[in-house]
């Protein structure tokens, strides 16, 4: 990829899009502390503030700029052979500046990261709130089930070399960003370096965050992978228990959480291929001579940024309808099930599998 097919070295976050993902649960109780309103009706300006500024807002709005910004350089590629001299800069044109409105975007990233960091290492959560590529699903944030829900030992720490990775990650890309924008800023008088040795600053700075992008991707494959296992495992569990012939209400609940693993089993596969799609390009942008003598050419590099921002999207619109069942909905209605009507007092305790965990329940009858 030659050095203007970039114009200025961009390492593509998604996600959340991330997750897009999938943190909103999580995110909306953080939201719920952070945005408290004042003894008066209206809320105060901090409180408006917490509101707008949230990494669910930022994922959503660098999802969108994300395919606009790779639609547009797909559309440069395609006028680009047509007789029309104007519309494929346009188009190009329109590509690099969305790239520097996500830069801009990435500026709330850091902190954000920090606090991530410090999410993971406190609680053992499942995956940091990233909100451009978590894989948390509604089921691991339930607030009755603030623990690791894994059974494997190793997704937390892949989890935590991941979070640790952007701890790095986004303070370099501002520097390069900054070595990049001060030859634009600064006036020709107070330019103590040359424009192409601040440019050559910049795409080093951008080469090494990347390595710790790579890094993060690697850990995001191989947590994936190991989640994919551990899901298939209890699905086929649990799917011999659904055919197993229980009683038919405890069979509804079953089903319920035969739904909720295939769709959790769904979510790591698009997020593996997401992972997948960003592999060759974090690799390309890793490395020193990235944008005079890249690895690989830009239709190969920016083409895998175009699916991949589909995808994201793809996931997002799945997601959103899977989460309609929330996890809290189904634990009552669970309890509901365990009401037999005989009143007086009775507690009634019964094994309820949840995830492929066994939670004891007991329900206080007509007291």
């Amino acid at each position: 990829m030659s050095t203007d097919s970039r114009a200025l070295p961009v390492s593509q976050i998604t996600p959340l899009d991330a997750g897009v993902r999938w943190t909103e649960a999580f995110q909306d109780d953080t939201l719920s502390n952070n945005g408290a309103t004042t003894s008066s009706s209206s809320p105060s300006k901090r409180a408006t503030l917490s509101r707008s500024i949230t990494p669910s807002n930022i994922q959503h709005a660098d999802m969108i700029l994300k395919i606009i910004q790779w639609s547009s350089w797909a559309l440069s590629r395609l006028t680009s052979i047509s007789t029309s001299s104007f519309i494929s800069p346009l188009f190009r044109n329109a590509f690099l500046n969305i790239m520097m409105a996500r830069y801009t975007l990435r500026i709330y990233s850091f902190t954000q990261s920090i606090e991530d960091y410090r999410q993971v290492y406190r609680t053992q959560r499942e995956t940091p709130s990233y909100h451009w590529s978590s894989t948390t699903h509604p089921i691991d944030t339930d607030n009755n089930n603030n623990n690791n829900t894994w059974d494997n030992p190793l997704i937390a720490k892949l989890t935590h070399l991941m979070a640790f990775s952007m701890l790095f990650y986004y303070p370099l890309e501002h520097i390069a960003l900054c070595a990049w924008q001060l030859p634009q800023l600064a006036p020709p008088s107070l330019q103590l370096v040359s424009t192409q040795r601040m440019m050559d600053t910049g795409n080093l700075f951008s080469a090494v965050s990347c390595r710790f992008w790579v890094v993060y991707v690697l850990g995001d494959l191989g947590g994936n992978s190991l989640k994919w296992r551990e899901l298939r495992r209890k699905v086929e569990r649990l799917d011999g228990v659904v055919v197993g012939g229980l009683h038919h209400r405890f069979n509804q609940l079953q089903h319920q959480q035969y739904d909720f693993l295939q769709g959790r089993l769904r979510h790591i596969k698009i997020q593996t291929l997401r992972s997948l799609l960003f592999l060759l390009p974090a690799i390309n942008w890793s490395l020193s001579k990235w944008a005079t003598d890249p690895l690989f050419n830009e239709l190969i590099v920016n083409g895998l940024m175009l699916v991949e921002a589909y995808t994201c999207v793809y996931q997002s619109l799945t997601e959103h309808k899977k989460r309609r069942w929330s996890v809290s909905s189904l634990r009552e209605w669970g309890r509901g099930l365990l009401f037999d009507g005989k009143g007086g007092g009775q507690v009634e305790k019964r094994l309820v599998t949840f995830d492929g965990h066994h939670q004891q329940t007991a329900i206080l009858l007509n007291k």
